[in-house]
């Protein structure tokens, strides 16, 4: 079979791979505690409370599998207690409103990123333990690798108005750390096909699968700027099918 097929064939695995962009370890729905308290002090018991109803609420919106949301669900009081204890630190924190929470409490974690690490650190060790294809294809000192890395930059990334990192600009800067969630899913879907499986060794495929990542995050063919972050990217196929191929040719020769 000529260099041709072999490629239409990849990228016809390629269009089957619809969970390319799954993973996002995005929290850029944040639901904040009821800052509305007319004065009232805001407690730890308080802001726990609320805070993690809110979370939970916010990531069952964002469509997170069952099991996912029942690992963060286990890990929501532990990580948000930092973020609490510095809220609640604030004198202002009893003037807050829902529409001037969200920039104080960017700016809270901007000035102290130790309090947004747990949160991040939480989601993303959710998406490790409840992918297959992240489990499979990315070892642990990758994981641990992306943890540190991903968790630095969302900090770095928060917008001003909101707690959340500009995710477009992030991946879009950094698709060298962002690659870690992208290839392990194309990579399944390349092995998913026998004849992909066979014509290509599991070197090449993984070769080609973080190449294609990384040029179409930079590139912004994978865009990550809409809601949802990277859970819910925007994927411009023909040009991402042009990658692959351009790619899996260089890689073959």
């Amino acid at each position: 079979m000529g260099m041709g097929r072999v490629l239409l064939t990849l990228l016809g695995v390629l269009l089957i791979g619809g969970a390319l962009v799954r993973g996002g370890a995005a929290l850029d729905l944040w639901a904040l505690p009821d800052f509305s308290r007319n004065g009232t002090e805001m407690t730890m018991e308080a802001c726990l409370t609320e805070g993690g109803q809110g979370m939970r609420g916010a990531f069952a919106q964002a469509g997170l599998p069952a099991d996912q949301l029942a690992y963060l669900s286990s890990r929501i009081t532990e990580s948000m207690t930092p973020l609490c204890q510095e809220a609640i630190r604030h004198p202002e924190v009893k003037s807050l409103t829902q529409e001037s929470g969200p920039r104080f409490m960017s700016e809270m974690v901007r000035n102290n990123p130790s309090v947004w690490q747990p949160l991040c650190f939480a989601v993303v060790d959710s998406e490790f333990a409840t992918s297959p294809e992240l489990r499979r294809y990315v070892g642990s000192t990758e994981r641990r690798r992306f943890r540190r890395k991903a968790c630095r930059l969302q900090v770095a990334y928060m917008r001003e108005d909101a707690p959340m990192p500009d995710y477009g600009a992030l991946i879009g800067d950094h698709p060298d750390v962002y690659v870690t969630w992208c290839a392990p899913y194309l990579q399944a879907s390349f092995a998913g096909d026998r004849f992909v499986r066979h014509r290509f060794t599991s070197r090449e495929r993984r070769i080609i699968a973080r190449r294609s990542c990384v040029e179409a995050m930079r590139s912004r063919v994978i865009d990550a700027s809409g809601p949802g972050g990277f859970r819910n990217a925007r994927v411009d196929q023909a040009a991402f099918q042009a990658i692959v191929r351009r790619v899996g040719q260089a890689v073959v020769g």
